[in-house]
């Protein structure tokens, strides 16, 4: 039988104490909310135990919490299960993962590295330029706080400005990597019933190209309440023909191919909703968002998104 060795594997120096993050906030909190100052780790837990509203309240304020909607207490209900954090208070995500922008405008905030092996950075500037442009695209569609967007991509910078747009209208962003099959999305995505599509036409994996074009097809097909799907052509596929019927584009001419419109607005045709429309591949993933309907979103432009037609685009953000 081995002895059980009483000592800790590591302890941290004097100076590792002084210089964690942890300290300098305990000092802090000391000083704006009347934690204790001295006592170490053990002081702060006892704090945070006997203080639960003070010691939370704390935290959001250290780390610089931006509530949309200010909150009405910090602990609404205390019984667990079910206790009530901030009830009343509403955050953006978007918000706090792009505020980085404000300090290191110019530093890459992605660094995209692909089977090139050549690494392609995208600068926070251009990060929340893109969300923001995005993010008034899915505005025009009608994307709503509480709507589902869905993405079959692979981990490419369009994934995360997609991701971001969708937090920063309210969606809910859930994925598949497309190495899933069709069976296998749309057990997922059925689920929640998405109203915009993000898709590629395949995907590079060990060498080889891995066409998709297929699974997404039946994808399309397949989910009834799709209003859009934007086509990333990672492979540079040509984009697929259809009918779509979004807010901001009149009807397609329909694809006899076709049997069926996922349209939550029926439109009386024969056909899927058709996807809109990213431009092939380019060497930098700036230049990676347009769309082939009558809205452009150009990630190279310095405007936001607009109807062609329109006057002042919104502004990003």
């Amino acid at each position: 039988m081995s002895t059980v060795n009483p000592q800790p594997l590591w302890q941290p120096s004097r100076d590792q104490i002084a210089q964690a993050r942890i300290t300098a906030f305990q000092a802090w909190a000391a000083e704006h909310h009347g934690a204790l100052a001295e006592g170490g780790y053990a002081a702060l837990h006892r704090w945070s135990v006997d203080e639960l509203d003070t010691f939370w309240k704390a935290v959001t304020e250290w780390f610089d919490v931006r509530f949309t909607t200010p909150y009405a207490r910090v602990l609404g209900e205390r019984s667990m299960p079910g206790a009530q954090w901030f009830p009343g208070a509403t955050l953006n995500y978007a918000e706090h993962a792009l505020r980085a922008t404000a300090s290191r405008a110019d530093e890459a905030a992605l660094l995209y590295v692909d089977e090139t092996h050549d690494p392609r950075p995208v600068t926070w500037a251009e990060l929340r330029r893109q969300v923001g442009s995005l993010a008034a695209e899915l505005r025009s569609l009608g994307v709503r706080p509480g709507d589902r967007v869905s993405g079959y991509l692979p981990n490419i910078p369009q994934a995360v400005v997609a991701l971001l747009a969708t937090a920063a209208v309210g969606g809910v962003w859930t994925s598949c990597a497309p190495d899933f099959g069709a069976r296998s999305v749309l057990d997922r995505f059925q689920q929640v019933e998405p109203v915009v599509l993000f898709t590629v036409d395949g995907y590079r994996y060990g060498g080889k190209e891995h066409d998709r074009s297929d699974v997404v097809a039946e994808l399309r097909r397949e989910l009834p309440t799709l209003r859009a799907v934007v086509h990333i052509p990672l492979l540079g596929g040509e984009t697929p023909t259809g009918h779509w019927t979004g807010p901001t584009s009149p009807p397609r001419t329909p694809n006899p191919s076709s049997n069926r419109c996922p349209s939550t607005t029926r439109c009386g045709c024969s056909t899927p909703p058709a996807p809109r429309d990213f431009p092939r591949r380019s060497s930098s993933p700036r230049a990676a968002f347009s769309s082939n309907t009558s809205s452009n979103w150009d990630s190279t432009a310095t405007s936001a998104p607009r109807t062609v037609s329109s006057g002042t685009p919104p502004p990003a953000g």
